[in-house]
């Protein structure tokens, strides 16, 4: 396999600029979790509004529409999803202030004001705190940043200390009307999308008009209907007597959460409802003979419960190299189901890894604003600045040198990196969050990017057959995040990924380099902490032994609302 005929330094001289054209890169990677809210307009706090123009509401219904960030999203498909461009997008991160909503999170939130179809102001909430609002006046936002307005001890004002507070006293209590409009004589009809399948086509088989098919698909926040019908999807559709639209819901498959529309005054209710589901805890104990999933398989572990694990500790364990046949690991895990079907979500309430002289152990934490986190037995956060491969279960084929043979060169040469087999098409990660400051072909290397991440450390990888969305040069990534794809372009004697890391400007060996560990729990958590890592501690132990059949645990269950 092939490494690069030309250094670091003349790899960084390739230059390739961000298309001013192309959409705006904002990176999401953590999965999203929690409740949706049935009435996202509904709340008892209060609606603010930037607007330069406050006086158009007087005489005009006020709409609002909610999105929830989600896995792979971007500020501009959020935007689509509410029916705006990417340029309006664009015109968002560019102006002032805008920092906050430039690199969205699961779990931020998204509030849009309209009037007449025009949007006049966007919310952004994080951690369940107003972060930033902003107004649009058809060509130009100005935005204001709750948090640096809050620091700086000043009063939140924008121009002319316009900002002002709607209280919506003829706000609808979504909740009664649903249940209300439930309870009535409807006629309920379940179909199927097919593929091909439009709104009007299906609203015509359950003897509803094309008309109203095109004015739910049309409503702001209902872009889905449109444009994201899944072949497969089932939707339940009830009309009323009068042979009117009433309601659409639309189960999420998988998950507790059902898509939820229905008509009220002025327009439509576009959100969730979350169906009542059961919690399980369940646990389970394996030896590795040949490979932890094979394992797992063995005593009918979940896919997506080994997935959760190796994430858990891929940051201090390195599966593919440090695996050894004998060692044993123990999880304990929440799941949801509903009328017994399991749901898709995972919650790891601890993890062991036990080797011949090494062990390592892993507990959840959940702070004051619902942010879960993983620590050690010693409170330093499992999550540390950069994972062990970018790429998962590969297969180390040629090792960092100062001296190696180059098979295609034939001759010998420093190979300043680690080179990974996998097959063509094999996601490539981020080993940490940065910044993309390279991407394009650049002679041996092939196609291949280059992240910064802080000051002191940069990584390359080389040899991609394609980069994936939302790479372009200035993109900020997060660790873990997909940049690209396994390929042989450059001087490559078959598919792999080169990988190299620098410090201070320095190659280092990725596999040896003594990587900076997470951060410690705050302060405040210790205690608590402790008491679930002495709770847990006895309770892996208690399972500390190979091929315990893996069943529903007895110690807790629970309902979710």
């Amino acid at each position: 396999l092939g490494g690069p005929i030309t250094d670091y330094e003349r790899a960084l001289q390739v230059d390739q600029q961000p298309n001013q054209q192309s959409q705006p890169d904002v990176t999401v990677l953590e999965p999203v979790s929690g409740e949706e809210k049935l009435v996202p307009t509904g709340e008892a706090e209060p609606v603010i509004l930037l607007s330069t123009d406050l006086e158009s509401l007087a005489n005009a219904p006020v709409v609002l529409t909610e999105s929830n960030v989600r896995p792979g999203d971007t500020l501009s498909s959020i935007f689509s999803r509410n029916n705006l461009s990417y340029k309006i997008a664009l015109r968002l991160i560019s102006a002032p202030g805008s920092k906050p909503i430039s690199v969205l999170y699961p779990r931020d939130h998204l509030k849009f004001v309209w009037s007449n179809n025009k949007l006049l102001g966007i919310e952004l909430r994080r951690k369940n705190k107003l972060t930033l609002m902003a107004t649009y006046d058809g060509s130009q936002f100005s935005v204001i940043n709750i948090r640096e307005a809050r620091r700086a001890g000043t009063i939140v004002k924008l121009l002319k200390q316009e900002i002002e507070t709607v209280e919506r006293e003829d706000l609808i209590d979504y909740e009664t009307q649903y249940a209300k409009l439930k309870s009535t004589n409807l006629k309920w009809s379940t179909t199927t999308v097919k593929k091909g399948d439009a709104l009007s086509k299906i609203f015509r088989r359950t003897g509803l008009s094309a008309v109203e098919a095109i004015a739910v698909a049309g409503y702001p926040g209902n872009e889905w209907l449109a444009t994201g019908l899944k072949p497969g999807q089932v939707m339940n559709i009830a009309k009323s007597e009068e042979g009117k639209f009433a309601i659409l819901e639309v189960p999420e498959k998988g998950t507790a959460k059902v898509r939820l529309v229905f008509p009220v005054e002025g327009g439509y209710f576009v959100g969730f409802k979350k169906i009542k589901a059961e919690v399980q805890e369940h646990y389970a104990c394996a030896e590795v003979n040949s490979s932890l999933y094979s394992a797992g398989y063995a005593i009918n572990i979940p896919r997506e419960v080994l997935d959760e694990f190796v994430s858990l500790f891929e940051s201090r364990f390195d599966f593919s190299r440090q695996l050894q046949r004998g060692d044993q690991f123990c999880i304990i895990y929440d799941r949801e189901y509903i009328k017994g079907k399991p749901l898709k979500e995972i919650n790891i309430k601890a993890g062991t890894l036990i080797q011949e002289d090494a062990q390592l152990r892993a507990f959840r934490h959940v702070d004051d604003d619902d942010k879960v986190a993983y620590y050690d037995s010693e409170g330093l956060n499992m999550q540390g600045h950069f994972l062990r491969s970018p790429i998962k279960s590969a297969r180390v084929v040629s090792k960092y040198s100062k001296r190696r043979y180059h098979p295609v060169l034939k001759t010998n040469r420093p190979h300043l990196g680690v080179d990974y087999g996998a097959r063509t098409g094999t996601p490539i990660r981020s080993t940490a969050t940065g910044q993309i400051i390279k991407r394009g072909w650049s002679g041996g290397y092939g196609k291949m990017i280059v992240i910064q991440h802080g000051s002191k450390y940069r990584t390359l990888y080389a040899h991609m057959s394609r980069y994936a969305d939302g790479t372009s040069v200035g993109s900020y990534v997060k660790q873990g995040q997909v940049i690209g794809y396994v390929g042989s372009t450059g001087l490559s004697t078959g598919p792999h990924l080169h990988y190299e890391f620098h410090v201070n400007g320095r190659h280092r060996d990725p596999l040896q380099y003594d990587m900076p560990k997470g951060q410690p729990i705050p302060e405040q958590y210790k205690t608590a902490f402790q008491a679930v890592v002495n709770e847990f501690s006895k309770r892996l132990a208690s399972i500390d032994a190979p091929q315990v059949e893996y069943r529903p645990s007895t110690h807790q269950t629970a309902s979710s609302q």
